[in-house]
């Protein structure tokens, strides 16, 4: 089903995506590391990106409750987000941006 390599790369080199499972609310930070970025998006207008990004086929299936209905949402290298559930508000997520890139060192990543 997955299959796990170790890659050292630094954290700042992979693009992220926040992955969030719309039946389950599981939820992760996906990293792509370099080239599986690139082949993705080499020949993309970037007009379209959201339109492809809404599209079905680029749901992926939930490792929690197996169901196609992971959406993926590019983060950009400076923002980050927060996620909270209360009682009254249900699940928060909130996006923001990050006040200072800080050094993050090289660490083993799975991919």
């Amino acid at each position: 089903m997955f299959s796990i390599k170790t890659v050292i790369r630094h954290f700042l080199e992979c693009q992220r995506q926040f992955a969030f499972c719309e039946h389950c609310h599981w939820c992760a930070t996906k990293f792509i590391v370099g080239e599986e970025h690139e082949k993705r998006l080499v020949h993309l207008d970037p007009n379209l990106i959201t339109d492809i990004l809404s599209n079905s086929s680029y749901h992926q299936a939930c490792p929690m409750c197996k169901n196609n209905s992971v959406s993926l949402t590019p983060l950009e290298k400076n923002e980050g987000y927060r996620i909270s559930f209360g009682d009254k508000d249900g699940l928060e997520i909130q996006f923001f941006r990050l006040r200072r890139s800080l050094p993050i060192p090289k660490h083993h990543m799975y991919q």
